[in-house]
């Protein structure tokens, strides 16, 4: 099952490069139109950002979990099912 990142709820489980997190403190970064940067080109779209916290037992307490992911709002990412 897929979803998008702009669908993204806190406590959705998601995969991210094959991996299992629990999507928390979901916020959008920075709105579509917007430039992050004085070269950048306008977002596309929302930017959306979490905090990802490890499922995966080899990732528990590594640098992964608890690291900040996300990606424009119209992506689309897998649901854990």
């Amino acid at each position: 099952m897929f979803t998008t990142y702009g669908q993204l709820k806190n406590g959705d489980v998601v995969y991210i490069q094959g991996y299992r997190f629990r999507v928390d403190g979901i916020r959008i970064s920075s709105k579509a139109g917007e430039k992050t940067t004085m070269h950048s080109e306008p977002n596309r779209a929302d930017v959306i950002r979490f905090t990802g916290i490890a499922l995966d037992s080899s990732l528990i307490g590594s640098g992964y979990d608890g690291g900040t992911y996300g990606g424009y709002a119209d992506v689309q990412i897998r649901e854990s099912e």
